[in-house]
């Protein structure tokens, strides 16, 4: 084989192999740019598909304020409307419905566009917003935001059809349809909220101590102090305390009292605040203008005009004194709304007098300075319901049914309490002094003594819930559980309370759905 014939064949050669590196290079790079272009795209896909999250977010955040404004105008607009009706006619208003309606009213009813947003990459951001009432009670706002991009201007609406590629969020907002202003006006709902009452039939923050063939017929609990036993003195429940327990050999052995000790954390219940607010109102009220009156006082008597029995009273009052004498009877007509009547120094009941209150209202006695009821105070029905006493005076009260029931609640801001043959009151007791003495006598079921500052001393029976900061059981003294069936006499605001709410909304979590 010559020569030149070779060197022409590897000429050959060199083309092919060049050529296959070009084919090669150009694969790899429509390869490349192939794999640029799908990485772009996703990149552009996962970009627009953030940007529409944060802009279903963006606006639903800003509905979301324009919900909280309505919300609370609704609550200004409703708590108007009850400031401007007469207090005989709000409970006949539902202003929780009327706040709801309200809110109903003013969210918009169909979804709305969204798109005050910046346009990117010649892409309009728009979203659709959808407001819902999900409930109604308990009140649940939802709030709906579709998210996406449009190629042109932004629609007047949200479109029939959204995009396909969309993204959509939602939050619920709860409204408290607790009203600040509906809460215990002047006495209404029971004269204010009382403690939950637990289920025990003495609790005290220091120590319990039954001496005798004293009983407690229930649980008892002392959150940190000592419970004692002595005699023949038993606990027929479960038993709390933070100490030892100090029984007889006997009891713990026949009933296994040790075995019954619970936990001690109770919670502890304090006193309401008293009512000095409204006795500082009613000090500019006037006399009661059926009542027979000698300088601002009221003495019930034998002679015209003071021996007539039936007087009304209907409007809140106020007296210098009040006094039944001895075997006296009269009868006071509120009707049927709840009457203030306040008395600046003495309040008296005396020995086999009667003060009948007629109607189906609630009277409200607030005694400043001395307070005496040796006789029956009640309602025709014996309904204990609808009649609170709330005592001011330091000199401690004196309290003897004399054999009757004192149908009524009694609150003593910071007097002692001693209540011979046990005072005869089927209402609730409450008391800021240091001692409340009960003496033996007949009781109710379904009280309770609240004397979280006090030792309570108990020598006859007793039927519902102690809470005191110790407990003394002498003699044959039982305290018998029985859960509360009277409204406590807890004061009631003077006036409603109009301040802003503190929490009115409470948001849930952001989801995408």
């Amino acid at each position: 084989m010559s020569q030149k014939y070779l060197c022409k064949n590897e000429h050959g050669y060199t083309f092919v192999i060049a050529l296959f590196v070009i084919v090669l290079i150009a694969v790899l790079g429509l390869g490349l740019m192939s794999v640029t272009s799908n990485t772009l795209n996703t990149t552009k896909h996962e970009r627009n598909d953030q940007s529409i999250f944060y802009i279903a977010e963006a606006a639903l955040n800003v509905k979301k304020q324009e919900v909280y404004t309505i919300v609370y105008n609704a609550y200004d607009w409703t708590r108007e409307k009850h400031k401007k009706t007469k207090k005989e006619d709000r409970d006949k208003i539902d202003f929780v419905k009327m706040f709801i309606d309200k809110i109903k009213d003013d969210i918009p009813r169909q979804p709305v566009s969204y798109s005050n947003f910046e346009p990117q990459f010649n892409q309009q951001p728009e979203a659709c917003i959808k407001v819902t009432i999900e409930s109604e009670s308990p009140l649940k706002i939802n709030i709906e935001s579709t998210g996406y991009l449009l190629d042109s201007s932004p629609t007047a609406s949200c479109p029939k059809n959204i995009v396909k590629h969309n993204r959509t969020v939602e939050q619920i907002i709860d409204v408290d349809l607790n009203l600040k202003f509906l809460t215990d006006i002047d006495g209404e709902n029971g004269g204010g909220n009382g403690p939950n009452l637990p289920n025990l039939a003495v609790q005290t923050t220091g120590n319990i101590r039954l001496e005798g063939s004293a009983k407690i017929d229930g649980s008892a609990v002392s959150n940190s102090g000592s419970i004692y036993l002595e005699g023949s003195a038993n606990i027929t429940g479960a038993v709390g305390t933070s100490q030892p327990l100090d029984a007889p050999d006997w009891l713990i052995n026949r009933e296994k009292l040790n075995d019954r000790l619970v936990d001690t954390k109770v919670p502890e219940i304090s006193l309401p605040e008293f009512p000095n607010s409204i006795f500082n109102t009613l000090a500019s009220s006037s006399y009661p203008k059926d009542f027979p009156l000698t300088n601002g006082n009221y003495a019930a008597g034998s002679n015209p005009p003071h021996s007539r029995e039936l007087l009304t009273l209907t409007e809140d009052a106020k007296l210098n004194n009040f006094s039944v004498p001895d075997g006296k009877r009269i009868t006071i007509d509120i009707g049927d709304k709840t009457v203030n009547l306040l008395v600046e120094n003495t309040f008296s009941i005396g020995s086999n007098a009667t003060v009948n209150i007629k109607g189906n209202g609630k009277l409200n006695i607030y005694v400043k300075n001395s307070l005496t009821i040796t006789g029956t105070l009640g309602t025709t029905n014996r309904d204990p319901n609808n009649i609170n006493v709330y005592y001011a005076g330091t000199k401690i009260p004196k309290i003897d049914d004399g054999g009757s029931l004192i149908a009524a609640s009694l609150y003593a801001e910071k007097s002692d309490l001693a209540l011979s043959g046990g005072g005869g009151i089927s209402g609730n007791i409450v008391s800021g002094g240091s001692n409340v003495t009960i003496g033996g006598g007949r009781k109710p079921t379904g009280q309770y003594i609240l004397a979280p500052n006090a030792k309570v001393s108990l020598g006859g029976d007793f039927k519902g819930v102690i809470i005191a900061q110790s407990y003394l059981g002498n003699g044959y003294g039982t305290v018998t559980y029985a859960p509360g069936i009277v409204p406590p006499p807890f004061p009631p605001s003077s006036t409603p309370d109009y301040s802003d709410p503190e929490h009115l909304i409470t948001e849930e979590d952001l989801m995408e759905i």
